[in-house]
């Protein structure tokens, strides 16, 4: 059934309370028409599940987003796929929380800023934890299609799989996270690494707009030595670049000293 009423294509009015409640319990696709006050979020019509959350309260979201998790995790849990129901947890909320709330309509970039921009600054996961996000984000995207919850303009299936695939690499580099600040005393240039997970991550560090070779103090603080920060060999520093091993669940601070003149 298609019923005729008023609205943006994410809302539309209804002439009453009844109404728009008649409307979401049946599935209704909703469509641009004439009249009325009241406002709902557009459903998805073949299942009736509400996949569009643009400025919905919290008292809306989070029972709705905790439904979804459910549903999703049986689904999953039905077809023999492991998944990590918190991975998807957090990243419908950061759809909700810092986004447009279409939880019906991802893309590449929408994966990419979640996955390698937020999820990194936002989300601490132990080593076993990590190995479970990307693919779980996929069995979600599966979920979507299959049970009809992904809307006309969301990217397809194998281009939102192919897109976690290339981010691997990256990702794993993304958990990696750097704060940089100039010490007042000293003019030095200061550098914290903080490795979130839980192995041994390898990545150089490129530094723009310093060119110098010199090198690098490196102090570190992490479950080798609970009780003291280490203070760990100077560190090569070519071209701007500084490549060094981060431990697991540690913190690095690399300094590099001004040039004296």
């Amino acid at each position: 059934m298609v019923k005729v009423c008023h609205g943006t294509p994410d809302r539309f009015h209804f002439g009453s309370a009844a109404a728009a409640a008649a409307a979401v319990a049946a599935g209704t696709v909703l469509v641009p028409g004439a009249g009325a006050k009241i406002a709902v979020l557009l459903q998805v019509a073949c299942s009736g599940v509400r996949m569009v959350y643009t400025h919905a309260p919290e008292e809306v979201f989070y029972p709705a987003r905790d439904r979804l998790v459910e549903s999703f995790t049986r689904w999953a849990r039905i077809r023999g796929r492991e998944v990590d129901p918190f991975v998807v947890e957090a990243l419908v909320e950061h759809r909700w929380a810092d986004g447009d709330g279409l939880l019906c309509r991802w893309s590449p970039a929408d994966l990419a800023e979640a996955l390698l921009d937020w999820f990194p600054r936002a989300v601490s996961v132990t080593a076993s934890e990590r190995t479970l996000v990307l693919p779980t984000v996929a069995v979600f995207v599966d979920y979507l299609f299959t049970e009809d919850l992904a809307d006309a303009l969301c990217a397809g299936r194998e281009e939102l799989h192919a897109a976690l695939s290339a981010m691997t690499g990256e990702f794993d580099a993304a958990m990696a996270d750097e704060y940089g600040a100039q010490r007042l005393r000293d003019k030095a240039l200061t550098l914290m690494v903080v490795n979130k997970t839980g192995t041994d991550l390898t990545s150089p560090l490129s530094i723009a707009g310093f060119h110098a070779n010199r090198k690098a103090q490196r102090f570190t603080y992490g479950p080798a030595d609970l009780a003291a920060i280490a203070r760990g060999a100077d560190l090569p520093v070519t071209g701007g670049t500084i490549s060094a091993t981060y431990p697991a669940n540690s913190i690095t601070l690399l300094v590099l000293p001004a040039r004296r003149h």
